[in-house]
């Protein structure tokens, strides 16, 4: 057998003290001058790398915790949601400093001589909460239940040793992810700017310039003209956004593209909600052809696609709007 097969488990309420948050009125909300943080659900979103909670926008006094009768956990307790996206997103982290949490979530206070309190919060982040959160519209799991969720234990040197590699290899993937999401964003500047250059310079450096009269576009070429959007629209038609309220999904309804389709790159031709047919045809607007513009006017503002002929007969919602080009410009120049 190996070291790992000779590991036991033990369940969550031998490791620790549970305990719930509490009520946190809005009115006792907001103050940042006192001692001790005071965390929401959204919080737990926000800890660092090793798990840490950080700032909040929320502290309160021993005076008004008491009143409160919130529990003010130890440092290194550890914090999950009840209730909420959070618990399905395992969104689990721990406390730097003595903390009070609101009463969505639930507190693990660990018994450092069972276990290593490092070891517990990547064990606990593990647990596959999914599996038994309470069903319904907002999914929840209660504190019994968590209690009796198994954690493997292995002797507490153990238990150090494999937090102190994770801790190192974590901290190290987080630099590397940091470190790669900017260069993205340095390429995403670049591919803008690349785009800016040539749609308002062109490609020939040596063509003679004036000023176009629009702040941002600057300089173009002598002999280009700048034309508002709606000039460059195909006769008899208009920029116009679809479907108001769809209603339900019907399986084999008219697909219409909202604000979240949009976003995405390529844009996607399958998967799309869809629509009771006579609800699309009372908007012929923004039924769409190959070679139109979509465009996102609310929420993915400015995200732009070509209709590919696959989705010819879709239809769009209201936070996307139709352009159909006319025939002096490009759909692709124009994108």
């Amino acid at each position: 057998m190996t070291s790992a097969q000779l590991y036991n488990t033990t369940r969550l309420r031998f490791l620790g003290h549970l305990k719930g948050g509490a009520g946190f009125p809005h009115e006792e909300q907001g103050n940042t001058s006192a001692a001790i943080p005071f965390y929401k659900v959204k919080d737990l979103a926000d800890a660092d790398h090793l798990g840490f909670l950080k700032k909040t926008d929320n502290y309160v006094d021993a005076i008004t915790a008491a009143r409160l009768g919130a529990f003010v956990f130890p440092r290194d307790t550890i914090f999950l949601a009840k209730v909420g996206a959070a618990l399905l997103l395992h969104r689990v982290a721990r406390a730097s400093r003595p903390s009070c949490v609101d009463n969505n979530m639930l507190g693990i206070i660990p018994d450092c001589s069972l276990v290593d309190p490092d070891f517990l919060l990547y064990a606990v982040r593990t647990l596959r909460f999914d599996d038994v959160v309470n069903p319904g519209a907002v999914p929840s799991i209660g504190a019994e239940v968590v209690s009796n969720l198994p954690i493997p234990t292995p002797p507490l040197p153990t238990q150090r040793t494999i937090a102190n590699f994770l801790d190192r290899k974590t901290t190290a993937i987080d630099a590397l992810i940091a470190k790669k999401e900017r260069l993205i964003e340095l390429l995403a500047e670049k591919r803008a700017a690349l785009i800016h250059q040539a749609v308002t310079k062109g490609l020939d450096p040596s063509v003679e310039m004036k000023d176009s009269g629009v702040e941002w576009i600057g300089e173009i070429p002598a002999h280009w003209v700048i034309k508002r959007l709606k000039h460059l629209i195909s006769p008899g038609s208009s920029i116009s956004y679809g479907i108001v309220q769809p209603g339900p999904h019907i399986e084999d309804g008219t697909p219409f593209i909202q604000t979240t389709n949009i976003s995405k790159t390529p844009l996607p031709t399958t998967g799309l909600q869809r629509t009771d047919p006579k609800i699309a045809a009372a908007y012929p607007r923004s039924k769409l052809k190959a070679g139109d513009l979509i465009l996102g006017i609310r929420a993915s503002i400015g995200a732009v696609h070509i209709v590919p002929r696959v989705l010819e007969g879709s239809n769009l919602s209201r936070g996307v709007a139709r352009i159909v080009p006319s025939d002096e410009v490009s759909s692709r120049y124009l994108r």
